[in-house]
């Protein structure tokens, strides 16, 4: 009975050594906080006022953005993320000023602000003029193929051009 006794002993005490060493070692990795990038610390390190007022007009203005007092007076790297903020989802500018804003490289913001919002925003141009020409050739065929089947099934009919006035059997009809 007195070994049981011990035993019991034995393992509380070292149950409670281990829980009071449990305690007083560091938190776990994954609870520890993450480390700065190098990318956030130059940011914060070293921010660059490069750009002028009439730099950061003109950069927003390729957004079709008013900057007010508010936005004019921010560094380079916090006019970028400004602009990030206001970008369509989904745009070419969003992409590029989240990667000037997002880098090492001090001039990284200030070459967006004089050259690569414009860029972007070609490019933004581009692929809106593209997605529009396809709309417009997807509504063209859709006529055509509306045309097609009012044509194999009227008898008599007679067409104008678009809007597209149909003439059957002496009534006029709008497609």
């Amino acid at each position: 009975m007195s070994s049981t006794r011990f035993t019991t002993g034995v393992l509380a005490a070292g149950l409670a050594l281990a829980v009071g060493l449990s305690g007083a070692a560091a938190a776990p990795a994954w609870a520890a906080a993450p480390a700065p990038s190098a990318a956030a610390a130059a940011l914060v390190a070293d921010p660059t006022n490069l750009a002028t007022d009439e730099d950061k007009v003109k950069a927003a203005g390729a957004l079709g953005i008013n900057p007010g007092v508010d936005m004019l007076v921010l560094n380079d790297q916090d006019f970028v993320l400004s602009l990030w903020r206001q970008a369509r989802d989904g745009s070419f500018v969003k992409a590029a000023a989240l990667r000037a804003y997002d880098t090492s490289e001090p001039r990284a913001a200030y070459d967006f602000i004089t050259t690569g919002v414009f860029a972007a925003a070609a490019v933004d141009a581009q692929a809106e003029i593209a997605e529009a020409q396809a709309r417009a050739l997807r509504r063209s065929v859709a006529v055509t193929v509306v045309t097609t089947v009012v044509f194999s099934t009227m008898d008599t009919c007679a067409v104008s051009p678009p809007p597209f006035e149909v003439m059957v059997g002496g009534t006029m009809s709008v497609i």
